[in-house]
């Protein structure tokens, strides 16, 4: 931990046993990473609609809407699980050599549409139709965070000169 707390303790000059146990993690949150999307993608399809008629129902599709107790369950689950990983990547993005103002847009951004993640499903549900576009714009954006933050750690490691 004595490493971390160094303002010149950097990824690309991490020890070998520390750069395989982070990419180790990295690895397995990429896998995550994806299977969030796939698990998006049937469920919703890649349209705003689809978040409409996941969350509200749809009778022609044979959809039912969920329930208040369903979104409680993926919202508890989903308010533990996600500051974790954001706690870990954003950890190790900042030991990368990015700009300070990237490493914060980035990490502002996946906190953001986190937070977004958690809240939309039962503003759709109960509130407006309306509210799919900010889930599926929030689902983009999250992903696309979450992509940087994976990415750019492995990079530095394995790829970028000391």
């Amino acid at each position: 931990m004595r490493e971390f707390s160094s303002t010149k303790y950097r990824l690309k000059s991490a020890p070998i046993w520390q750069k395989r146990l982070y990419t180790a993690c990295l690895a397995f949150l990429l896998v995550g990473l994806i299977t969030s999307a796939v698990f998006g993608v049937s469920r919703t399809g890649l349209s705003v609609q689809g978040v409409v008629d996941y969350y509200r129902g749809n009778p022609d599709q044979m959809k039912f809407e969920k329930s208040a107790q369903e979104l409680l369950e993926v919202t508890h689950f989903h308010a533990f699980a996600i500051p974790v990983v954001l706690l870990i990547l954003g950890h190790l993005f900042f030991l990368s050599d990015c700009p300070a103002p990237a490493k914060r847009l980035v990490v502002a951004v996946a906190a953001g549409a986190a937070m977004a993640g958690l809240v939309t499903p039962w503003a759709v549900r109960f509130l407006h139709p309306a509210w799919a576009y900010l889930k599926w714009a929030a689902g983009y954006a999250l992903g696309a965070a979450l992509l940087i933050l994976i990415i750019v750690p492995v990079y530095e490691m394995w790829f970028h000169a000391d």
